[in-house]
């Protein structure tokens, strides 16, 4: 098993390949075919990513996790429903904020292996960038707004919102995580 540093490199490749199987292939999503294979290996590379992840924390770091990242996609799945604001058009500054945050994090490991503050403000970015995915996700599955997504696509509207959950626990996991002995 990986320990947590060792695993830094793991999950940023993992999440390299999610982000390019969910949302490299435009051409794809027209097709029935392509989208059906799109979500069958997504599951395969986020059970590589998270398998036996919150053994490394103590339990009460991982129910505090759980409660706060509930908490939070209550909170801002209501927000995405209610407001007046369209989320929709904003999936290029989602992007570049996708890109921001993988070189922080490169720099950061390179750098700073060791230093806990890069890799806090990492964990913090991340939480507040996916929270920001998972409004953005919700109004396009509720529809109503500029962009939204058609009924034979709901299927990968479901698996977004699943990723965006499952991130944004994770970074958590990070932010508010002890570790065990």
């Amino acid at each position: 098993m990986l320990g947590r540093q060792e695993g830094i490199p793991l999950l940023k490749a993992d999440t390299t390949g999610i982000l390019g199987r969910q949302e490299g292939t435009p051409l794809l999503k027209a097709d029935k075919t392509g989208m059906l294979g799109r979500q069958e290996g997504t599951p395969l590379l986020k059970a590589d990513q998270q398998d036996g992840r919150p053994i490394y924390y103590d339990i009460y770091s991982v129910l505090m996790a759980v409660g706060i990242t509930c908490l939070v996609c209550f909170g801002v799945s209501l927000f995405a429903m209610q407001t007046k604001y369209d989320f929709t058009g904003c999936g290029g500054f989602l992007f570049v904020g996708v890109l921001v945050l993988f070189i922080f994090g490169l720099i950061a490991l390179i750098t700073f292996p060791w230093v806990p503050i890069p890799q806090t403000v990492y964990a913090g970015l991340g939480a507040l960038l996916f929270a920001l995915f998972l409004a953005y996700d919700a109004q396009l599955v509720v529809g109503g707004k500029r962009h939204e997504l058609s009924p034979e696509e709901y299927i990968a509207g479901a698996l977004q919102l699943y990723l965006d959950i499952a991130y944004i626990f994770l970074f958590i996991l990070q932010l508010v995580g002890s570790r065990g002995n």
